[in-house]
């Protein structure tokens, strides 16, 4: 059980590189992504041959990792000039960026390796999400 875990964990944090590093500008390789691929269908398949985690953890992790992109999407619309009385656009403007480009997609990461880790949280959310 642990040794999926450490595949979902290393998973999740290629593909949320992959996608910010797009995000960043980067280029990357089709090879990568298509062992990306590869890798996710061999820890599905081993994780549904052990029966160790939910098979719906998989799918929560993919839209969390998604919502880097949306989050990218809609850090355009966010203009905090318009609605204060800053002085400083440079400061507002780094402080932004830290905000959206760093601080979010790690806590996203972060809360998906503890859904990875900590079961009890992941059983929670579904039963939110059930309800």
């Amino acid at each position: 059980m642990m040794i999926i875990k450490v595949l979902y964990t290393v998973f999740v944090l290629l593909l949320n590189y992959l996608i910010y590093k797009k995000i960043d500008g980067g280029k990357i390789s089709k090879n990568y992504l298509i062992l990306l691929v590869i890798y996710g269908v061999i820890i599905i398949g081993l994780n549904y041959m052990l029966n160790s985690l939910s098979n719906k953890l998989i799918i929560f992790l993919l839209f969390f990792s998604l919502s880097i992109i949306v989050l990218n999407f809609f850090k355009s619309f966010i203009n905090v000039y318009q609605k204060s009385n800053l002085l400083d656009n440079e400061k507002v403007e780094k402080v932004k960026f830290i905000m959206l480009n760093v601080m979010m997609p790690i806590m996203i990461t972060v809360y998906q390796i503890l859904i990875i880790w900590v079961d009890k949280l992941f059983d929670k959310m579904m039963v939110v999400y059930q309800s």
